[in-house]
This record gives C-alpha cells, sequence and structure tokens, in this order.
C-alpha cells in the first residue's frame, strides 16, 4: 500500500512538471484566452478552482477544458498509469475492509484536475507580465476597431458628448 502511495505521488508530481514545463503554441493561446477571461483582482490569490464567482466563471471553464484536453493528449500515458494506481489501492483496501469501501477514483480524479488547474493559475500569476502585455495590446486593438466600425461622424458626436461632460 505504501508502494502505491509513493507511486501515486510521483506520478502526479510527474504530470505537474510535464504541465508547466512544455508549453505548445496551442496551450499558450489556450492560456492566452485564460489569461484573458480573469478578473483583474488585487489580491492574485483567488485565482483559485475552488473560486465559484460569476465573474471567474469563464475563466474556470477555458482552464477545465485546457486541463481535460492535456489529460487527454500530451499527460496522457501519465494519466493513466494515476488512475490504474487508484484502481490498484482500491482493490487492496477491498481486499482488506470488504466490498463497502467507496471508489476513490472519481474523487481522487476530482482533486487532481483541480490541482492541475491550480498550477495553470499559478503558471499565469508567476508570468503575468507576458500575457498582461498581450491583454492590453488586444484591447487597444479592439478600441481601435470599434472606432473605426463607427465612422468619422460617430466619433465626433461622442467626443463633442465627453467634452460637454467635462465642462460640467
Amino acid at each position: 500500500m505504501i508502494e502505491i502511495e509513493k507511486a501515486l505521488d510521483a506520478t502526479k508530481k510527474k504530470l505537474t512538471n510535464e504541465l508547466t514545463n512544455d508549453v505548445t503554441i496551442q496551450q499558450k493561446n489556450y492560456l492566452q484566452q485564460i489569461a484573458n477571461a480573469l478578473p483583474d483582482y488585487k489580491n492574485k490569490r483567488k485565482w483559485r478552482s475552488s473560486n465559484h464567482s460569476v465573474d471567474f466563471s469563464e475563466a474556470k471553464q477555458l482552464t477545465d477544458q485546457l486541463v481535460n484536453s492535456l489529460l487527454q493528449t500530451s499527460l496522457n500515458n501519465e494519466y493513466s498509469e494515476y488512475i490504474n494506481l487508484l484502481k490498484a489501492k482500491d482493490a487492496i483496501n477491498r481486499k482488506k475492509y470488504g466490498q463497502k469501501i467507496k471508489d476513490t477514483v472519481n474523487p481522487a480524479d476530482k482533486k487532481l484536475r483541480e490541482y492541475l488547474a491550480n498550477r495553470i493559475y499559478d503558471l499565469l500569476r508567476d508570468n503575468e507580465e507576458q500575457y498582461q502585455k498581450n491583454n492590453s495590446s488586444n484591447k487597444k486593438r479592439d478600441l481601435m476597431a470599434q472606432i473605426k466600425s463607427q465612422g468619422l461622424t460617430e466619433n465626433k458626436k461622442l467626443l463633442n458628448l465627453e467634452k460637454a461632460d467635462c465642462k460640467i
């Protein structure tokens, strides 16, 4: 049983290391989307998978998609090993304590996914400058596109309204 626990810990560590080491172009795009969706909290420690606020839901959904994608592709071997170790642990516990032992695969899988999501948020927090620059340039690009689409006369009207508001 101790060997299985050690193997589970080692596999979880491998999953985490591979998650943060090899970031592909597709993953960078996902990370940028997540960074754009993250709310601008003063305390970045609120970027956790346990955050259930409404303004965090889009970022959480994108992070879950990224974790699912990674577990199905690049981390699939380690993930399969992790699940098999959990099943072996359950089998040993059932032999020792009887068939009424609860299945631990689903709760452990959920915890692993939350753990990996939190590592993604940590990665974004640690590399915030890289993603923040891209985020601000995207906002500028969107604003410029909006200004161009409105046309000259509409922009003049808005400018005159803003001037009038400033004089009051």
